[in-house]
């Protein structure tokens, strides 16, 4: 599930120091593409991004963080829960969006699944 995108960084999340998932939502990535439908892993080091192609989980993104994680108030209507990453190779924003994201792989990728 990785990508051959040279913007994934040298960065080895482990499954036992996840601090939050956000799904859905649409992400920012600082090579300035836009993620309509993603997943986001948050971990103590760093952040992951997952969106899909071709019916299959992909990982676009995953660096360590340069600053701490700005996470999204949980109890804020969704499509105001935004969430900043300052990230080594640049920031990424995680916006809430509607929905439960029903019809896409992304909803039942687990953080074991998706970090190992």
């Amino acid at each position: 599930m990785t990508s051959d995108d040279p913007g994934i960084r040298d960065f080895e999340p482990d499954t036992r120091d996840l601090v939050a998932t956000l799904f859905p939502v649409e992400v920012a990535l600082p090579d300035g593409s836009v993620v309509q439908r993603g997943k986001v892993f948050v971990l103590v080091g760093g952040v992951v991004v997952f969106g899909e192609r071709d019916g299959k989980p992909l990982r676009l993104f995953a660096a360590r963080h340069a600053e701490p994680a700005v996470l999204a108030n949980p109890v804020a209507p969704k499509r105001r829960q935004r969430s900043t990453f300052v990230t080594v190779s640049g920031t990424v924003y995680a916006n809430g969006i509607l929905g439960c994201g029903c019809g896409s792989v992304l909803k039942n990728l687990t953080h074991t699944e998706a970090l190992t």
